[in-house]
């Protein structure tokens, strides 16, 4: 996989530019690949989110309960939150990576209209 990377180039003179070092889509095909890539992290997220919620859970299931006071077990609560960080985490990357893919899926359309003109 390649990441947009800016890399500044030293010129004559001492003069800089920068450029990026990246696959820019420029096709529709290119952005619906681009689409699909986005759609299949997010799904890979959501599943992320489900696996430490399960987790979570499982740990409560393994602990022992409240103290004869009634007070939590301090451990399972600090796992919960734990858990519950990362699927929290994890459920907005999927969100932000679903609307990434919806950019780049109008992109492709946009690209498919202005296609022959």
């Amino acid at each position: 996989m390649r990441f947009p990377l800016l890399a500044v180039v030293p010129l004559c003179a001492g003069l800089m530019a920068a450029s990026v070092l990246a696959d820019v889509p420029n096709t529709p095909e290119q952005h619906q690949a681009m689409a699909k890539s986005y759609r299949e992290k997010a799904a890979d997220s959501r599943r992320e989110a489900a696996t430490h919620r399960e987790m979570a859970s499982d740990y409560k299931k393994s602990m022992p309960g409240p103290d004869k006071s009634g007070r939590a077990n301090p451990w399972v609560t600090k796992m919960e939150k734990h858990c519950e960080a990362i699927a929290a985490d994890a459920e907005k990357l999927a969100g932000d990576l679903e609307k990434a893919a919806g950019f780049h899926e109008l992109m492709a359309k946009e690209h498919s209209g202005n296609s022959g003109k």
